[in-house]
């Protein structure tokens, strides 16, 4: 009897192969039953199976020592980094759905749960090229803002604090000493030396002055800007993590080297040495490990051949990533998704 390959394999229909079947955008806030899709079709491939706990292991003892840590995710396109970031972000997020997952490289890892879920992570997902904002720290600091806003907590106050200090003395200069008055009556400070002290003082004196002045002005906090300094804004933005009851912080970062790819040479350059200041500062631990997990395609001329910066783009990313080590998803492992997803062999 003449069989077709339907006949030995339950392939897909045409209805059912669309790019949102098959093409996943990392996201911070799968429903339920996305969530459920997501972790019933991940295969581990061989890959991946050796690569999990090794990862886990890393963390484990980047957590214990309050250390900050960086991974590139790499392949080409189509080889499943965001499935996978996806996939290691629940199980970060201690999801019951990822972690009772009937695979054995779950099984394998099972033991990692215990310290996961005493660290209690802040996994913060960023989609680079669906993002709002046009520079990378304001990028993750949306995002973190996003995390928190999910899980009913306050928001990081990213204030330029040095930037309004410098305003509030502008408007001193402009105005004499009318200007202290009216500070003074509005209960912001008692004098100019009082404000000179305050402004001289520790990071939350100085925080509590500018919160104080804008509120008097009727702005918020966005309104006072960005701190410039990216390295400074990590410290704080730890220590309000921290202060909301998490052990860490986890960035998952995807589609970053397309993003840079549409940037000019000083753009790309700043953004990768603010990636790179996540993992290599001074100014020992922070308050809590900062994590950073950055999908990397394969060089992006093999792809978009006009991309004329991408040599450069990629020599300056290689430089100042020392410190971040490397998963890689093999082409090859191709085939195990296709064994275990498209080509299912019927009973």
């Amino acid at each position: 009897m003449t069989q077709t390959i339907r006949d030995v394999f339950r392939l897909p229909t045409g209805d059912e192969i669309t790019a949102q079947e098959f093409v996943i955008k990392l996201d911070g806030d799968y429903p339920p039953e996305v969530e459920q899709k997501l972790v019933q079709d991940y295969v581990f491939t061989p890959t991946v199976a050796k690569e999990l706990p090794i990862i886990l292991d890393k963390m484990r003892h980047a957590q214990e020592r309050r250390a900050d840590m960086g991974r590139f995710i790499h392949g080409s396109f189509g080889s499943g980094k965001s499935h996978f970031m996806s996939l290691l972000s629940m199980l970060l997020r201690d999801r019951d759905a990822a972690w009772t997952k009937d695979d054995p490289a779950i099984a394998g890892v099972a033991a990692h749960r215990t310290w996961v879920r005493e660290a209690k992570l802040l996994v913060v997902s960023v989609h680079m090229l669906t993002a709002d904002d046009e520079r990378f720290d304001r990028m993750l600091y949306a995002a973190t803002n996003q995390a928190l806003a999910r899980e009913g907590k306050p928001p990081f106050e990213f204030l330029h604090v040095d930037g309004v200090l410098s305003e509030m003395r502008h408007e001193a200069k402009l105005f004499g000493a009318a200007y202290w008055t009216q500070l003074e009556q509005a209960g912001i400070v008692g004098s100019e030396a009082d404000f000179d002290e305050l402004a001289a003082g520790s990071l939350e004196e100085r925080e509590d002055l500018v919160r104080a002045y804008l509120a008097f002005k009727g702005r918020d906090a966005a309104d006072a800007g960005v701190n410039p300094n990216w390295g400074a804004g990590l410290d704080a933005l730890a220590k309000h993590v921290k202060a909301q009851g998490y052990g860490g912080l986890v960035f998952m970062v995807d589609e970053m080297l397309l993003w840079l790819a549409e940037k000019d040479r000083p753009g790309f350059t700043k953004a990768i040495n603010d990636l790179n200041t996540i993992v290599d500062h001074t100014g020992g631990a922070r308050a809590v490990p900062v994590y950073v997990f950055l999908a990397r395609q394969r060089r992006l001329r093999e792809f978009f051949p006009d991309m004329v910066d991408d040599e450069a783009m990629e020599a300056h990313l290689d430089h100042h990533s020392k410190r971040f080590e490397q998963t890689t998803l093999q082409d090859v492992e191709l085939r195990h998704i296709c064994a275990q997803r498209v080509l299912v062999k019927r009973d």
